[in-house]
Protein backbone atom coordinates (compact mmCIF):
# COMPACT_ATOMS: atom_id res chain seq x y z
CA UNK A 1 0.00 0.00 0.00
CA UNK A 2 2.87 2.58 0.76
CA UNK A 3 4.75 1.65 -2.20
CA UNK A 4 1.10 2.73 -4.13
CA UNK A 5 1.12 5.72 -2.79
CA UNK A 6 4.38 7.07 -3.24
CA UNK A 7 3.54 5.99 -7.11
CA UNK A 8 0.22 7.86 -7.05
CA UNK A 9 2.24 10.76 -5.32
CA UNK A 10 4.74 10.90 -7.74
CA UNK A 11 2.55 10.89 -10.60
CA UNK A 12 0.67 14.11 -9.07
CA UNK A 13 4.22 15.62 -8.37
CA UNK A 14 5.59 14.68 -12.18
CA UNK A 15 2.55 16.07 -13.90
CA UNK A 16 2.97 19.43 -11.34
CA UNK A 17 6.33 20.25 -12.82
CA UNK A 18 6.06 19.49 -16.37
CA UNK A 19 2.74 21.72 -16.79
CA UNK A 20 3.73 24.09 -14.31
CA UNK A 21 5.28 26.78 -17.22
CA UNK A 22 3.80 26.64 -20.22
CA UNK A 23 3.15 29.29 -22.78
CA UNK A 24 -1.02 28.65 -22.19
CA UNK A 25 -0.68 29.71 -18.70
CA UNK A 26 0.25 32.56 -16.64
CA UNK A 27 3.64 34.05 -16.97
CA UNK A 28 5.57 34.23 -13.80
CA UNK A 29 8.85 34.87 -15.21
CA UNK A 30 11.27 37.27 -13.78
CA UNK A 31 12.08 40.34 -16.01
CA UNK A 32 15.42 41.68 -15.20
CA UNK A 33 16.97 45.03 -16.67
CA UNK A 34 19.63 46.96 -14.78
CA UNK A 35 21.14 44.62 -12.20
CA UNK A 36 16.90 43.89 -10.46
CA UNK A 37 14.11 41.68 -11.70
CA UNK A 38 10.41 42.70 -12.31
CA UNK A 39 8.64 39.34 -10.60
CA UNK A 40 4.71 40.07 -11.30
CA UNK A 41 2.93 37.80 -8.37
CA UNK A 42 -1.03 36.50 -8.09
CA UNK A 43 -1.57 36.31 -4.39
CA UNK A 44 -4.07 33.65 -3.13
CA UNK A 45 -4.68 35.99 0.36
CA UNK A 46 -3.53 39.03 -0.67
CA UNK A 47 -3.20 41.93 -2.79
CA UNK A 48 -1.29 40.93 -6.36
CA UNK A 49 1.10 43.37 -8.02
CA UNK A 50 4.98 43.07 -9.05
CA UNK A 51 8.47 42.34 -7.03
CA UNK A 52 11.41 44.27 -7.63
CA UNK A 53 14.42 41.92 -6.85
CA UNK A 54 17.77 43.61 -6.61
CA UNK A 55 20.87 41.93 -7.30
CA UNK A 56 21.71 41.82 -3.86
CA UNK A 57 18.75 39.86 -2.98
CA UNK A 58 16.35 43.36 -1.66
CA UNK A 59 12.61 43.01 -2.44
CA UNK A 60 10.22 45.38 -2.92
CA UNK A 61 6.71 45.22 -3.34
CA UNK A 62 4.86 47.07 -5.86
CA UNK A 63 0.54 46.49 -5.38
CA UNK A 64 -1.09 47.07 -8.54
CA UNK A 65 -2.87 50.15 -8.66
CA UNK A 66 -6.91 50.69 -8.19
CA UNK A 67 -7.05 47.63 -6.15
CA UNK A 68 -6.48 45.55 -9.40
CA UNK A 69 -6.49 41.81 -9.33
CA UNK A 70 -4.98 39.19 -11.29
CA UNK A 71 -1.51 38.39 -12.76
CA UNK A 72 0.33 41.35 -14.41
CA UNK A 73 2.48 41.14 -17.31
CA UNK A 74 6.31 42.95 -17.39
CA UNK A 75 8.50 44.25 -19.84
CA UNK A 76 11.97 46.26 -19.33
CA UNK A 77 11.83 49.50 -20.44
CA UNK A 78 13.90 52.50 -20.87
CA UNK A 79 14.21 53.91 -16.77
CA UNK A 80 12.77 50.88 -15.68
CA UNK A 81 9.79 48.04 -16.61
CA UNK A 82 6.61 48.59 -18.39
CA UNK A 83 3.67 46.54 -16.51
CA UNK A 84 0.34 45.49 -18.01
CA UNK A 85 -2.76 44.19 -15.68
CA UNK A 86 -6.28 44.05 -15.75
CA UNK A 87 -8.50 46.03 -13.93
CA UNK A 88 -11.29 46.00 -11.56
CA UNK A 89 -13.57 47.07 -14.10
CA UNK A 90 -11.95 44.44 -16.94
CA UNK A 91 -10.21 46.69 -18.90
CA UNK A 92 -6.51 46.97 -20.22
CA UNK A 93 -4.54 48.77 -18.26
CA UNK A 94 -0.82 49.52 -18.14
CA UNK A 95 1.72 51.55 -16.54
CA UNK A 96 5.84 52.06 -16.32
CA UNK A 97 7.13 50.95 -13.40
CA UNK A 98 10.21 52.33 -11.66
CA UNK A 99 12.10 49.98 -9.25
CA UNK A 100 12.54 52.92 -6.53
CA UNK A 101 9.40 55.09 -6.61
CA UNK A 102 6.48 51.96 -7.81
CA UNK A 103 3.92 52.85 -10.85
CA UNK A 104 3.55 56.35 -13.16
CA UNK A 105 0.05 57.19 -14.13
CA UNK A 106 -1.55 54.08 -15.96
CA UNK A 107 -2.79 53.75 -19.58
CA UNK A 108 -6.60 52.67 -20.36
CA UNK A 109 -6.48 50.90 -23.09
CA UNK A 110 -9.97 49.91 -23.17
CA UNK A 111 -12.32 46.73 -22.42
CA UNK A 112 -11.12 43.02 -22.61
CA UNK A 113 -12.70 39.76 -22.61
CA UNK A 114 -14.04 38.32 -19.46
CA UNK A 115 -11.50 37.36 -17.01
CA UNK A 116 -12.26 33.81 -16.59
CA UNK A 117 -12.66 33.39 -20.57
CA UNK A 118 -9.16 35.23 -21.16
CA UNK A 119 -5.61 35.58 -19.74
CA UNK A 120 -4.67 39.23 -19.22
CA UNK A 121 -3.18 41.85 -21.29
CA UNK A 122 0.40 41.46 -22.46
CA UNK A 123 3.57 43.90 -22.76
CA UNK A 124 6.52 44.54 -24.66
CA UNK A 125 8.95 47.39 -25.22
CA UNK A 126 10.63 48.32 -28.20
CA UNK A 127 14.18 49.90 -29.24
CA UNK A 128 12.54 52.73 -29.64
CA UNK A 129 11.05 52.52 -25.96
CA UNK A 130 7.42 52.26 -26.75
CA UNK A 131 5.85 49.63 -24.63
CA UNK A 132 3.28 47.94 -26.87
CA UNK A 133 0.03 46.31 -25.18
CA UNK A 134 -1.96 43.24 -26.25
CA UNK A 135 -4.99 42.08 -25.23
CA UNK A 136 -8.51 40.73 -26.13
CA UNK A 137 -11.78 42.34 -26.13
CA UNK A 138 -15.42 40.59 -27.95
CA UNK A 139 -14.26 41.48 -31.26
CA UNK A 140 -10.65 40.10 -31.19
CA UNK A 141 -7.43 41.02 -30.55
CA UNK A 142 -6.04 44.19 -30.23
CA UNK A 143 -2.90 46.03 -29.58
CA UNK A 144 -1.67 50.13 -29.10
CA UNK A 145 1.70 51.84 -28.53
CA UNK A 146 2.53 54.32 -25.51
CA UNK A 147 5.49 56.49 -25.99
CA UNK A 148 8.07 57.17 -23.51
CA UNK A 149 6.35 60.75 -23.24
CA UNK A 150 2.87 58.54 -22.18
CA UNK A 151 1.53 59.26 -25.71
CA UNK A 152 -1.00 56.78 -26.95
CA UNK A 153 -1.29 55.47 -30.56
CA UNK A 154 -4.20 54.39 -32.25
CA UNK A 155 -5.52 50.87 -31.10
CA UNK A 156 -4.86 48.41 -33.82
CA UNK A 157 -7.17 44.92 -34.64
CA UNK A 158 -4.77 42.33 -34.99
CA UNK A 159 -7.35 39.71 -35.22
CA UNK A 160 -10.75 39.54 -35.56
CA UNK A 161 -12.92 36.90 -34.53
CA UNK A 162 -13.99 34.30 -37.43
CA UNK A 163 -17.44 33.43 -35.83
CA UNK A 164 -18.97 33.22 -32.34
CA UNK A 165 -20.01 29.41 -32.45
CA UNK A 166 -16.22 28.38 -30.49
CA UNK A 167 -14.48 31.47 -29.44
CA UNK A 168 -17.34 33.30 -27.90
CA UNK A 169 -16.80 30.24 -25.25
CA UNK A 170 -12.79 30.50 -25.81
CA UNK A 171 -10.52 32.94 -25.79
CA UNK A 172 -7.38 33.46 -28.59
CA UNK A 173 -5.11 33.51 -25.42
CA UNK A 174 -2.84 35.80 -27.37
CA UNK A 175 0.86 36.44 -26.40
CA UNK A 176 3.29 39.09 -27.40
CA UNK A 177 6.99 38.77 -27.82
CA UNK A 178 9.67 41.46 -28.87
CA UNK A 179 12.13 40.84 -31.56
CA UNK A 180 14.17 43.95 -32.92
CA UNK A 181 11.81 46.91 -33.85
CA UNK A 182 9.61 44.05 -34.27
CA UNK A 183 6.50 42.30 -32.38
CA UNK A 184 5.56 39.29 -33.23
CA UNK A 185 2.00 38.21 -31.81
CA UNK A 186 0.97 34.63 -31.63
CA UNK A 187 -2.27 32.63 -30.57
CA UNK A 188 -4.39 29.81 -30.17
CA UNK A 189 -7.29 29.71 -32.62
CA UNK A 190 -9.68 26.98 -31.82
CA UNK A 191 -11.95 27.47 -34.28
CA UNK A 192 -9.94 25.71 -37.26
CA UNK A 193 -11.65 23.37 -39.31
CA UNK A 194 -10.29 20.64 -41.18
CA UNK A 195 -11.13 19.23 -44.46
CA UNK A 196 -13.10 16.84 -42.90
CA UNK A 197 -14.99 19.33 -40.68
CA UNK A 198 -13.80 18.73 -37.59
CA UNK A 199 -12.60 21.37 -34.96
CA UNK A 200 -8.62 21.24 -34.25
CA UNK A 201 -6.38 23.68 -33.24
CA UNK A 202 -4.11 25.61 -34.60
CA UNK A 203 -1.46 28.12 -33.74
CA UNK A 204 -0.62 31.03 -35.21
CA UNK A 205 1.73 34.21 -35.55
CA UNK A 206 1.54 37.62 -36.92
CA UNK A 207 4.42 40.51 -37.48
CA UNK A 208 3.90 43.40 -36.62
CA UNK A 209 6.55 46.12 -37.89
CA UNK A 210 7.75 49.43 -36.17
CA UNK A 211 5.36 52.02 -37.92
CA UNK A 212 2.44 49.30 -36.98
CA UNK A 213 1.74 47.91 -40.30
CA UNK A 214 1.02 44.21 -40.00
CA UNK A 215 2.63 40.93 -42.09
CA UNK A 216 -0.01 38.11 -43.11
CA UNK A 217 -0.72 35.38 -40.76
CA UNK A 218 1.62 32.26 -40.44
CA UNK A 219 1.00 28.82 -39.54
CA UNK A 220 3.05 27.82 -35.88
CA UNK A 221 0.63 24.80 -36.27
CA UNK A 222 -1.67 23.03 -38.25
CA UNK A 223 -2.47 19.20 -38.43
CA UNK A 224 -1.53 17.82 -41.40
CA UNK A 225 -4.25 16.33 -43.78
CA UNK A 226 -5.86 13.40 -41.79
CA UNK A 227 -4.26 14.08 -38.81
CA UNK A 228 -6.06 14.15 -35.67
CA UNK A 229 -4.77 15.92 -32.88
CA UNK A 230 -6.56 16.51 -29.46
CA UNK A 231 -4.14 19.40 -27.90
CA UNK A 232 -1.71 21.72 -29.20
CA UNK A 233 0.37 25.04 -26.96
CA UNK A 234 3.11 27.48 -27.77
CA UNK A 235 5.47 25.55 -24.88
CA UNK A 236 7.88 28.73 -25.42
CA UNK A 237 9.02 31.69 -28.22
CA UNK A 238 12.42 33.63 -28.21
CA UNK A 239 13.83 36.00 -30.57
CA UNK A 240 16.10 35.17 -33.19
CA UNK A 241 18.19 38.22 -33.00
CA UNK A 242 17.29 39.43 -36.67
CA UNK A 243 13.84 40.67 -36.62
CA UNK A 244 11.89 36.97 -36.50
CA UNK A 245 11.05 34.76 -34.00
CA UNK A 246 11.56 31.09 -32.40
CA UNK A 247 8.53 29.07 -31.24
CA UNK A 248 8.59 25.60 -29.79
CA UNK A 249 5.37 23.83 -30.47
CA UNK A 250 3.90 20.70 -28.14
CA UNK A 251 1.25 18.33 -29.92
CA UNK A 252 -0.11 15.27 -29.20
CA UNK A 253 -3.07 12.90 -30.58
CA UNK A 254 -4.12 10.87 -27.36
CA UNK A 255 -7.83 12.44 -27.26
CA UNK A 256 -8.72 9.85 -23.98
CA UNK A 257 -9.11 11.01 -20.71
CA UNK A 258 -6.48 8.09 -19.32
CA UNK A 259 -2.57 8.71 -18.53
CA UNK A 260 -0.17 6.70 -19.35
CA UNK A 261 1.07 5.06 -16.07
CA UNK A 262 4.97 5.54 -16.52
CA UNK A 263 5.21 9.40 -16.61
CA UNK A 264 1.88 10.93 -16.14
CA UNK A 265 1.22 12.26 -19.49
CA UNK A 266 -0.46 11.82 -22.97
CA UNK A 267 0.65 8.51 -24.22
CA UNK A 268 1.58 10.34 -27.49
CA UNK A 269 3.87 13.66 -27.41
CA UNK A 270 5.49 15.05 -30.62
CA UNK A 271 7.54 18.29 -30.14
CA UNK A 272 8.30 20.89 -32.84
CA UNK A 273 10.68 24.02 -33.06
CA UNK A 274 9.61 26.80 -35.91
CA UNK A 275 11.62 29.91 -37.51
CA UNK A 276 9.44 32.84 -38.37
CA UNK A 277 11.89 35.22 -40.54
CA UNK A 278 11.90 38.71 -40.34
CA UNK A 279 10.72 38.33 -44.58
CA UNK A 280 7.68 35.93 -44.03
CA UNK A 281 9.94 32.39 -44.55
CA UNK A 282 8.45 29.59 -42.36
CA UNK A 283 10.94 26.63 -40.84
CA UNK A 284 9.98 23.94 -38.93
CA UNK A 285 11.74 21.03 -37.35
CA UNK A 286 10.85 17.98 -35.26
CA UNK A 287 12.86 17.68 -32.05
CA UNK A 288 11.32 14.38 -30.40
CA UNK A 289 8.61 12.91 -30.23
CA UNK A 290 7.63 9.67 -28.10
CA UNK A 291 4.69 7.06 -27.78
CA UNK A 292 4.10 5.72 -24.69
CA UNK A 293 5.74 7.85 -21.03
CA UNK A 294 6.37 11.82 -21.41
CA UNK A 295 7.65 14.16 -23.21
CA UNK A 296 8.10 18.03 -22.27
CA UNK A 297 10.32 20.95 -23.30
CA UNK A 298 11.26 24.68 -23.05
CA UNK A 299 12.96 26.82 -25.24
CA UNK A 300 15.69 29.46 -24.46
CA UNK A 301 17.82 31.79 -26.94
CA UNK A 302 21.29 31.38 -27.03
CA UNK A 303 24.18 32.37 -29.38
CA UNK A 304 23.22 32.13 -32.45
CA UNK A 305 19.58 30.56 -32.36
CA UNK A 306 17.87 29.34 -29.56
CA UNK A 307 18.22 25.88 -27.79
CA UNK A 308 15.54 23.17 -26.79
CA UNK A 309 15.66 21.46 -23.90
CA UNK A 310 13.12 18.62 -22.86
CA UNK A 311 12.72 15.64 -20.28
CA UNK A 312 11.93 12.10 -21.56
CA UNK A 313 10.60 9.77 -19.53
CA UNK A 314 10.05 6.57 -20.00
CA UNK A 315 9.26 3.12 -17.79
CA UNK A 316 12.75 2.20 -17.84
CA UNK A 317 14.55 4.90 -18.82
CA UNK A 318 14.91 8.74 -18.40
CA UNK A 319 16.79 11.55 -19.45
CA UNK A 320 17.22 15.42 -20.01
CA UNK A 321 18.15 16.47 -23.48
CA UNK A 322 19.53 19.28 -25.65
CA UNK A 323 19.12 21.02 -28.76
CA UNK A 324 20.05 23.76 -30.52
CA UNK A 325 18.38 25.28 -33.61
CA UNK A 326 19.38 28.14 -35.98
CA UNK A 327 17.51 30.86 -37.81
CA UNK A 328 19.13 28.94 -41.00
CA UNK A 329 16.70 25.97 -40.14
CA UNK A 330 19.98 23.51 -38.74
CA UNK A 331 18.87 21.56 -36.11
CA UNK A 332 21.65 19.68 -34.00
CA UNK A 333 22.15 16.19 -32.91
CA UNK A 334 19.95 15.03 -29.53
CA UNK A 335 22.92 16.01 -26.45
CA UNK A 336 22.31 13.53 -23.14
CA UNK A 337 22.24 16.23 -20.59
CA UNK A 338 21.36 13.99 -17.77
CA UNK A 339 20.26 10.44 -17.52
CA UNK A 340 18.32 9.69 -15.13
CA UNK A 341 17.95 6.79 -12.43
CA UNK A 342 15.13 4.36 -12.25
CA UNK A 343 14.10 5.97 -8.58
CA UNK A 344 11.62 8.46 -9.65
CA UNK A 345 12.09 9.87 -6.38
CA UNK A 346 15.49 10.88 -7.42
CA UNK A 347 14.58 12.47 -10.93
CA UNK A 348 14.93 15.41 -12.41
CA UNK A 349 12.59 17.44 -14.19
CA UNK A 350 13.04 20.47 -16.24
CA UNK A 351 11.21 23.46 -14.84
CA UNK A 352 12.68 26.50 -16.67
CA UNK A 353 15.72 27.25 -18.74
CA UNK A 354 16.92 30.34 -19.36
CA UNK A 355 19.67 31.55 -22.16
CA UNK A 356 20.89 34.90 -23.60
CA UNK A 357 21.89 36.20 -26.62
CA UNK A 358 25.80 35.83 -25.59
CA UNK A 359 25.36 32.87 -24.03
CA UNK A 360 26.58 29.32 -25.32
CA UNK A 361 23.56 26.93 -23.91
CA UNK A 362 20.51 27.56 -21.82
CA UNK A 363 21.17 26.90 -18.10
CA UNK A 364 18.72 24.65 -16.13
CA UNK A 365 16.21 25.32 -13.38
CA UNK A 366 15.05 21.22 -12.28
CA UNK A 367 12.87 20.06 -10.05
CA UNK A 368 12.97 16.32 -8.12
CA UNK A 369 9.92 15.12 -5.83
CA UNK A 370 11.91 13.30 -3.09
CA UNK A 371 10.42 11.68 -0.36
CA UNK A 372 7.08 12.47 -0.70
CA UNK A 373 7.92 16.45 -1.15
CA UNK A 374 9.62 18.65 -4.03
CA UNK A 375 13.28 20.41 -4.26
CA UNK A 376 14.38 22.91 -6.91
CA UNK A 377 18.03 22.59 -8.03
CA UNK A 378 20.14 25.23 -10.52
CA UNK A 379 22.68 23.56 -12.93
CA UNK A 380 24.50 26.13 -14.82
CA UNK A 381 25.99 24.84 -18.53
CA UNK A 382 29.53 25.35 -19.51
CA UNK A 383 31.00 26.89 -22.62
CA UNK A 384 31.25 23.62 -24.31
CA UNK A 385 28.03 22.73 -23.34
CA UNK A 386 28.82 20.44 -19.99
CA UNK A 387 26.65 20.45 -16.74
CA UNK A 388 28.14 22.66 -13.77
CA UNK A 389 28.10 21.69 -10.24
CA UNK A 390 24.26 21.20 -9.78
CA UNK A 391 23.08 23.40 -6.74
CA UNK A 392 19.97 23.02 -4.36
CA UNK A 393 18.09 26.39 -4.43
CA UNK A 394 14.83 25.61 -2.55
CA UNK A 395 13.19 23.04 -0.45
CA UNK A 396 9.05 22.77 -0.39
CA UNK A 397 9.07 21.19 2.69
CA UNK A 398 6.34 19.70 5.10
CA UNK A 399 3.00 20.99 5.81
CA UNK A 400 2.08 20.69 9.55
CA UNK A 401 0.04 17.34 8.54
CA UNK A 402 2.88 16.07 7.87
CA UNK A 403 2.35 15.60 4.01
CA UNK A 404 4.99 16.78 1.70
CA UNK A 405 4.52 19.66 -0.41
CA UNK A 406 4.82 20.90 -4.39
CA UNK A 407 6.17 23.20 -6.05
CA UNK A 408 4.81 25.55 -9.12
CA UNK A 409 5.37 28.47 -10.99
CA UNK A 410 8.89 27.34 -10.96
CA UNK A 411 10.73 30.39 -13.26
CA UNK A 412 14.76 31.61 -14.24
CA UNK A 413 16.02 34.52 -15.35
CA UNK A 414 20.08 35.43 -16.33
CA UNK A 415 21.54 38.72 -16.52
CA UNK A 416 24.60 39.70 -18.33
CA UNK A 417 26.99 39.30 -15.34
CA UNK A 418 26.32 35.49 -14.28
CA UNK A 419 23.41 36.00 -11.91
CA UNK A 420 19.98 33.86 -12.03
CA UNK A 421 16.68 35.03 -10.46
CA UNK A 422 14.36 32.66 -9.45
CA UNK A 423 11.03 32.71 -8.36
CA UNK A 424 8.71 30.00 -7.39
CA UNK A 425 5.45 29.07 -5.33
CA UNK A 426 5.10 26.59 -2.63
CA UNK A 427 2.08 23.80 -3.06
CA UNK A 428 1.40 22.57 -6.34
CA UNK A 429 -2.99 22.80 -6.89
CA UNK A 430 -3.19 25.96 -4.29
CA UNK A 431 -0.29 27.50 -3.53
CA UNK A 432 0.28 28.94 0.25
CA UNK A 433 3.18 31.41 -0.34
CA UNK A 434 5.27 32.73 -3.40
CA UNK A 435 9.58 33.44 -3.02
CA UNK A 436 12.04 34.79 -4.94
CA UNK A 437 15.72 35.06 -4.74
CA UNK A 438 19.50 35.73 -6.37
CA UNK A 439 22.43 32.96 -7.36
CA UNK A 440 25.86 33.65 -8.26
CA UNK A 441 28.33 31.37 -8.34
CA UNK A 442 28.24 28.94 -5.15
CA UNK A 443 26.13 32.13 -3.49
CA UNK A 444 22.69 32.59 -2.75
CA UNK A 445 20.66 35.45 -1.24
CA UNK A 446 18.03 34.93 1.45
CA UNK A 447 14.88 33.83 0.03
CA UNK A 448 12.19 36.84 0.35
CA UNK A 449 8.75 36.31 -0.07
CA UNK A 450 6.45 37.70 -3.05
CA UNK A 451 3.44 36.99 -0.47
CA UNK A 452 2.91 34.54 1.77
CA UNK A 453 -0.64 33.24 4.00
CA UNK A 454 -0.55 33.14 7.29
CA UNK A 455 -1.86 30.48 9.16
CA UNK A 456 -1.47 27.60 6.55
CA UNK A 457 1.17 25.05 6.07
Amino acid sequence: MGGARRALLFVALTVSVLSAATADSADYSPLVRGGAAAIPFESECGRDGVGVLTARGHLRRFVLPGKARGLAAAAAGEGGFAVAWRSRGNRAMSARLDPVTGFAPATDHGPMRPRTESIGPQVAVDQAGRRAVLWEDDHGIRLQRVDAAGESGPVLLVRMKRGPEVEDQTGLSPTLQTSGDILWVTWHDPAYDDEEGYKQPQLVARRVSADDSMGSENDLFRPAVGEYVAHAQILGTAPDGRDGLFALIGFDDDDSDTMDPSGGGPATRTLRVSHLSSSGGVTHRRVAGLNGGHLDGRLAPVAGGAEVVYNVIRRRRSGIFGRTFDATGRLGRPRLLRREPENRERNHFVADVAGGPRAAHASLLLTTPFRSTERLFLQRRSHDGGLRRIQRVADAGRYRSGEGAGLSNQRLALDGRGRAYLTWSRGADLADAAYARVVRGGRQTPVRALWRCPGLG
